[in-house]
């Protein structure tokens, strides 16, 4: 059974799978950004694009990112 996901369950469950790894590649994209000045303000962007639920599982890493 194909079950459809919402983005922000799709990228929770995605991170889930690798932890490490994805805080590791969320961590490089932010740093790529240039708008972008630390990992807070770059959980308060993911919050705004109405990922409510990967930006609470990102809210716990923002020193890392």
């Amino acid at each position: 059974m194909v079950e459809a996901l919402t983005a922000d369950e799709f990228i929770t469950d995605t991170i889930d799978l690798s932890p490490v790894r994805a805080i590791s590649a969320v961590a490089q994209m932010r740093s790529r950004m240039s708008s972008v000045k630390d990992g807070e303000q770059f959980v308060e962007l993911i919050a705004q694009r109405s990922l409510p639920n990967v930006a609470r599982y990102l809210r716990q890493y923002g020193d890392r990112l």
